[in-house]
Parts: C-alpha cells; sequence; structure tokens
C-alpha cells in the first residue's frame, strides 16, 4: 500500500505516510507519530463510526453523505 495525503486547506499541515509494510507516519505541522498500520486503521474505522453517529445525531438523520462506504473501503 503506497500513499501519501495532504490536507492543504487546513489551518495545520497533516499528512499521512506509508513508513513501511507495517508502520504509517503520521505528521501534524512539526510533530511525528509512527503507528502500527493495522491498529491505526482498526482505531480510525471505530471513531469515524463514532463521528458518524454524532453527525447522524445532531442533523437528526437528514445529514446524507459517503463517510460510512469509505470507512468501510479503509477496513479492507
Amino acid at each position: 500500500m503506497k500513499f501519501k495525503i495532504y490536507f492543504p486547506n487546513t489551518p495545520i499541515k497533516i499528512k499521512f505516510e506509508e513508513k513501511n509494510k507495517e508502520n504509517l507516519l503520521l505528521s501534524v505541522d512539526e510533530q511525528l507519530l509512527v503507528s502500527n498500520t493495522k491498529e491505526f486503521i482498526e482505531t480510525f474505522y471505530e471513531k469515524g463510526n463514532g463521528f458518524a453517529d454524532f453527525l447522524d445525531y445532531i442533523s437528526n438523520y437528514t445529514y446524507k453523505s459517503n463517510f460510512r462506504k469509505e470507512l468501510e473501503k479503509l477496513k479492507k
């Protein structure tokens, strides 16, 4: 899995990189985090679903997006 993701329109610089086959490097501005890729994805998936539940709740279930579908793709 090769990827680099930048979020240039945010007030902070966020970057994900594959460090090696088993680890992911996340940098936020000048802070670095190396994480096991599988653990990171599992946690991101869990918290992302929690965030989607929150969006559903605060929008009275009227907010529509493909966020959960994208999370499912990430999990595979």
